[in-house]
């Protein structure tokens, strides 16, 4: 499964998430660890850019994803929807490390305000 996330050059994207396991339950996140990085080619290369996560309630597996269209600043053209791969890496307090569905990240061109 392939998730595509949008996020505007000169805004943010920020979500509300929550962490199932395969019989949809949530996964509790205490001492859990989740990271997102963009890179141009799917784990390979360069890290262009890093999620912010923030685990808001572990008990119930729900996270805030956000994603800072400045931070990709020098990454493809600015007048062009330029893209990269991500991925979420979730580490459990024993060290295994899980990780979850590959991320099409759309960089949008800025808009007019």
């Amino acid at each position: 499964m392939t998730i595509t996330i949008g996020i505007p050059r000169n805004g943010d994207f920020y979500r509300e998430w929550q962490l199932l396991d395969y019989d949809e339950q949530p996964i509790d996140l205490t001492g859990h660890t989740l990271e997102m990085d963009a890179r141009e080619i799917a784990g390979d290369g360069t890290v262009l850019a890093s999620a912010v996560i923030s685990i808001i309630e572990p008990a119930n597996g729900i996270f805030t994803v956000r994603w800072r269209g400045e931070d990709f600043d020098g990454y493809g053209e600015r007048t062009a929807v330029a893209r990269a791969a991500s991925d979420l890496k979730h580490t459990y307090p024993d060290g295994v490390r899980d990780v979850y569905p590959y991320c099409l990240l759309e960089i949008l061109p800025e808009s007019t305000e």
